[in-house]
């Protein structure tokens, strides 16, 4: 909810404590990722949706938010490899 009404700092305080005691909730890791890209930091986005993708390979939802913040990254080949 904090992140849908953009209390960035709320919702970070929110998630990293989560993703300690539970590292491997991929909705969690890519909700901190949308965080990550709002405040332009597109490394921890990139990595962090990556993370997400391994933990649920067929979740197309993460796969075009990846694709979207190598975009932004200046890396459209990469980005379109993942929407094909």
């Amino acid at each position: 909810m904090a992140l849908n009404e953009n209390r960035l700092d709320v919702a970070e305080r929110l998630l990293k404590p989560h993703l300690k005691e539970d590292p491997f909730d991929a909705a969690a890791i890519r909700m901190l990722a949308e965080l990550a890209a709002r405040i332009v930091r597109w490394r921890d986005a990139e990595n962090l949706l990556r993370r997400a993708g391994e933990l649920a390979p067929g979740w197309t939802a993460a796969k075009a938010n990846l694709a979207l913040v190598l975009g932004r990254m200046g890396r459209p080949a990469e980005a379109m490899e993942l929407l094909d």
